[in-house]
């Protein structure tokens, strides 16, 4: 055998190895995840709500407060982390605004703003995140579209593309 083909086999060997070790470790992460209720913080509770558009939902000044997406969330007092993401949000007219809110029981806790100058080709993949905690029992938990300058498209027209939009709730379990 040459040292050549000795050196891929090596080479080879380690890249299996690092591999097998990187599947574990991410095993190992989802197993802990979701192992339910536990004193050393798993998760205690979890919420996902998934929609997928293939076409655009335009608003305009006239339809806001607009709900964009909305679940109902049963947490037992924990610790909380909210997540909102959407394929895109995009600005129809130039010098356009869109405020969007994360509300928790109609209160605003965290919001994301997207802009465009020209309104085309602006399209953003609006976020948002928010840690905190709730009290016990249920909780309406919502995105809303609060004040937009001008028309905004969410998704934006992808050409009949699917668009996702995630709404996800995941509680902690411990303090």
């Amino acid at each position: 055998m040459t040292r050549t083909r000795t050196a891929e086999r090596l080479v080879t060997l380690v890249l299996v190895a690092l591999a097998a070790a990187g599947i574990g470790a991410l095993l190992a992460t989802a197993i802990h995840r979701t192992a339910g209720p536990s004193s050393d913080g798993g998760v205690a509770g979890v919420t996902r709500d998934e929609r997928t558009f293939t076409r655009a939902r335009v608003f305009t000044p006239a339809d806001v407060p607009a709900v964009l997406h909305r679940v109902s969330f049963t947490a037992h007092g924990g610790p909380v982390r909210v997540e909102w993401q959407a394929g895109s949000l995009a600005p129809r007219a130039p010098s356009t605004r869109a405020d969007v809110a994360l509300t928790v029981d109609g209160r605003p806790v965290a919001t994301t703003v997207v802009e465009g100058e020209t309104g085309i080709h602006e399209a953003q993949i609006p976020e948002i995140l928010w840690a905190g905690r709730l009290s016990a029992g249920r909780h309406a938990i919502a995105v809303t579209l609060q004040a937009t300058t001008g028309p905004v498209a969410l998704p934006d027209d992808a050409g009949g593309r699917p668009a996702l939009d995630r709404l996800t709730v995941t509680e902690f379990a411990g303090s």
